[in-house]
C-alpha cells in the first residue's frame, strides 16, 4: 500500500492473471486494438496516441479520452498535484478539485493524468462530465478498450460495468470526470471500493471525496509564468500585469501568447489593457459578470490574431467553435465545415496560431480541440453586442448543414450521431433565445434541429431495444418483501415486480428490485431501466422518478430537473404520441408503485 505522499510508481508489475483488461492483440484490417470480450469476436476501439514523450506507450497501458496538451509555460503547482496523490486506506481516492472558472482546475488534473501516464499506469481514462451524454459515451470508450460489455448493452449498464472491474481490480488506475456539471448524475460510476484513483473537476462545491481547492495564482507563480512564457524580465512591472487581470491563471495566459507573439513589453500591454473600453465590444451583465480581467484580455487575444489573419480562416473557425459544444470539436468536423474555402491543411494551420495565442487548446492526441468555455462566451457575447450573430449563426447553419450532408444520412455511426446532437443542441441554446421569430437562420436552425432529433430519435430506439435484448435486473429473486403482479387486459402483457428494501431508519433504499415481463418490445426495455435507475436509491428518491416518468409518459411536461432524474427513461419520450404503448410503459412502474407500497407498509411496522 502506497504510502500518503507517495509518487506514481515508475515501474509497472506484472499484469495479473486476473487482468484489469483484455490483452490486445492488433487486427490488421480494421486498423485497431481488437479488444477480446466474453461474449467471443472482438470489440474495436481506436488506437489513442498521446503526444507526451517520445517513448511508446507500454502494451499493457490503456489511456481513453481527450487528455488536453500540455500548455506553454505550465506551472507545476505541486502542492495540488500532491494531494491528487494521496492514497486511501483500501478505498478509493476520491479528489474533488473545485474553484472559479479559469483558474486552471482541468489543468491540474491534466497534468496529474500525464504523470500517471508516463508512470506507466494501467489505466488513464479522460470523462468529459459536461453532461449525461458525454459521459456514457466515454465510459463506453474506456469499456471497449477493457474489452468488457456486450453488443446491444445499455450505455448506463456498460458504465457500471467500468465501475465494477474499477473496484475489483482498480490499482494504478486512473479515472478524471472533468467539468463536472451534476454530481448526482456521475455518483453511480465512482468506485465505492478498491484501490482506484478518482478526480472530479469543477466550478461547483462537490460533496464527495476530499475537497482540493484551486485558487487563483500566488504573485511568485504569476511571475513565473509570465517569465517562462516571454522572457521580458521586468519583475516589477510583470508584478502589476498580474494584479490587474487578478492573478487569473486564464487571463495571464491570454496576455502572456499576445506579448510573446507581438513581441510587447509588459508596460505596454498593461496600458492597452487599461484603455481597453469593454462597453464598446460586450454587454456589461450584472447577474453572471466575468473575471477580473478576463473579457479584456480575451478579447486584446483576438484582435491580435485576427490582424495577422488575412484569410478570415482563424475568424471562422473561432467563431464556429464559440457555437458548438464545449466538449470539443473533431479536426474532421472542421475540415467538413470549410471545406469549400479551405484544405486541412490551412486549417492545421489556423487552429494553431489560435493554439498560440491561447484562443483553442488541443486534446492530447490532437483529434479534437477545445476553447475554454468563457472563451466561447466572450466570442458570443461580443458578435451579439456589435450586431453580428445574425450573420454568424447563418454561416454556422450552413457549416453544420455540410457537415451533416458529408456523413451522410441513414448512414451514421453512433458517435457521429451523438456529436452532431450536441452541436446542434448547443447551437440552439445560444442561440435561439437571442434570435427573432422571423429571422430567416431561424427557421434554417429548426430545420437542423429537426434533423437532430430525429437521429436522437433513432437512437433513443435503439436504446429501447438494447434493454429488450438484453434487459437487466431480470429474473425473480428469491429475496424480497413485496410482490405486485400487474395484467394488461389490452395488450395482453404481463409483469411480476418483486421489492426488498434496505437500510436503517425513517429512509429505506431499494436494495433489489426483480421482476419478470411477459409482453413487447416497450414492456420489457421499461422494466429493465426502471430496475437500473433506482436500485440502490432511496424510495423517496425513486418515488421522485417515478412522478417525473408519469409526467413524460402522459405528456403533461417535464421540467430539466425530471429531464436529469430520468436517465434513459427518457426514451419514452416518443412513447406517449403513440397511446397504445403508454400502457405498455407503464407496466412495470405501476408494479413496482404497488410492491413498493406494501413494502413500506411491512417496513413501518417492523420500525415500530
Amino acid at each position: 500500500m502506497p504510502s500518503s505522499n507517495r509518487e506514481p510508481e515508475r515501474q509497472s508489475p506484472p499484469a495479473p492473471k486476473d487482468a484489469l483488461y483484455a490483452q490486445p492483440s492488433v487486427d490488421a484490417d480494421h486498423g485497431a486494438v481488437a479488444q477480446n470480450n466474453s461474449a467471443g469476436g472482438s470489440v474495436y476501439a481506436p488506437i489513442i496516441k498521446i503526444d507526451l514523450s517520445d517513448r511508446r506507450l507500454p502494451a499493457d497501458q490503456i489511456v481513453s479520452g481527450s487528455i488536453p496538451h500540455i500548455p506553454p509555460a505550465l506551472q507545476p503547482r505541486e502542492d495540488l498535484l500532491r494531494s491528487l496523490r494521496l492514497a486511501g486506506l483500501g478505498v478509493p481516492s476520491v479528489r474533488s478539485v473545485t474553484g472559479m472558472p479559469g483558474a486552471g482546475k482541468t489543468q491540474i488534473a491534466a497534468a496529474y493524468a500525464r504523470e500517471c501516464i508516463d508512470a506507466e499506469w494501467r489505466l488513464v481514462a479522460w470523462i468529459n462530465a459536461e453532461n449525461a451524454a458525454t459521459v456514457m459515451s466515454d465510459l463506453s470508450l474506456v469499456a471497449s478498450q477493457l474489452g468488457i460489455g456486450q453488443p446491444g448493452m445499455p450505455m448506463e449498464a456498460i458504465g457500471k460495468l467500468v465501475r465494477g472491474r474499477l473496484e475489483a481490480d482498480g490499482e494504478r488506475c486512473l479515472l478524471v470526470f472533468d467539468n463536472v456539471t451534476d454530481p448526482k448524475a456521475i455518483r453511480t460510476y465512482i468506485p465505492a471500493a478498491g484501490k482506484a484513483h478518482v478526480v472530479l473537476t469543477s466550478s461547483r462545491t462537490i460533496a464527495l471525496g476530499m475537497a482540493v481547492t484551486v485558487e487563483v495564482f500566488t504573485e511568485s507563480e504569476s511571475l513565473a509564468f509570465l517569465e517562462a512564457r516571454t522572457r521580458c524580465g521586468d519583475p516589477s512591472t510583470a508584478a502589476r500585469l498580474a494584479e490587474e487581470l487578478g492573478w487569473l491563471p486564464l487571463a495571464l495566459a491570454h496576455a502572456a501568447a499576445v506579448i510573446a507573439v507581438q513581441h510587447l513589453t509588459y508596460d505596454t500591454y498593461l496600458n492597452r489593457l487599461r484603455e481597453f473600453s469593454l462597453a464598446e465590444f460586450l454587454p456589461l451583465p450584472d447577474d453572471d459578470p466575468y473575471p477580473r480581467g478576463l473579457a479584456e484580455s480575451v478579447l486584446l487575444s483576438l484582435n491580435a490574431v485576427m490582424e495577422a489573419d488575412h484569410s478570415g480562416l482563424c475568424k471562422d473557425l473561432l467563431n464556429l467553435i464559440s457555437l458548438l459544444s464545449p466538449a470539443g470539436v473533431t479536426r474532421d468536423l472542421l475540415y467538413s465545415a470549410v471545406d469549400a474555402t479551405a484544405g486541412p491543411a490551412e486549417v492545421d494551420a489556423a487552429l494553431g496560431r489560435l493554439s498560440s495565442f491561447s484562443l483553442l487548446a488541443f486534446s492530447a492526441d490532437g483529434t479534437k480541440v477545445m476553447a475554454h468555455r468563457l472563451v466561447m462566451r466572450v466570442i458570443r457575447e461580443h458578435h451579439i453586442h456589435g450586431g453580428l450573430l445574425l450573420a454568424l449563426a447563418t454561416l454556422a447553419c450552413e457549416a453544420l448543414d455540410v457537415v451533416r450532408r458529408s456523413l451522410g444520412e441513414g448512414s451514421w455511426h453512433l458517435q457521429d450521431t451523438r456529436d452532431f446532437v450536441s452541436h446542434v443542441t448547443a447551437m440552439c441554446d445560444h442561440l435561439i433565445p437571442v434570435l427573432r421569430d422571423d429571422d430567416p437562420v431561424a427557421g434554417v436552425l429548426l430545420t437542423l434541429r429537426d434533423h437532430a432529433l430525429s437521429d436522437l430519435d433513432s437512437l433513443y430506439r435503439k436504446i429501447l431495444l438494447d434493454h429488450y435484448r438484453v434487459p437487466l435486473h431480470s429474473g425473480l429473486r428469491e429475496s424480497f418483501d413485496a410482490q405486485s403482479h400487474q395484467f394488461d387486459m389490452c395488450a395482453g402483457d404481463e409483469v411480476t415486480v418483486r421489492v426488498k428494501l434496505g437500510g436503517t431508519g425513517s429512509h429505506p433504499v431499494l436494495a433489489d428490485v426483480s421482476y419478470e415481463v411477459l409482453g413487447c418490445a416497450t414492456t420489457m426495455a421499461s422494466a429493465s431501466i426502471m430496475a437500473d435507475m433506482i436500485i440502490g436509491r432511496t424510495v423517496g428518491e425513486a418515488m421522485d422518478i417515478n412522478e417525473a416518468f408519469q409526467k413524460l409518459i402522459r405528456s403533461r411536461g417535464i421540467t430539466r430537473k425530471d429531464e436529469d432524474l430520468l436517465g434513459d427513461a427518457i426514451i419514452f419520450e416518443f412513447v406517449s404520441k403513440h397511446p397504445d404503448r403508454i400502457r405498455c410503459a407503464m407496466l412495470a412502474w405501476v408494479a413496482w408503485e404497488a410492491a413498493t407500497t406494501q413494502a413500506l407498509t411491512q417496513w413501518s411496522c417492523g420500525s415500530t
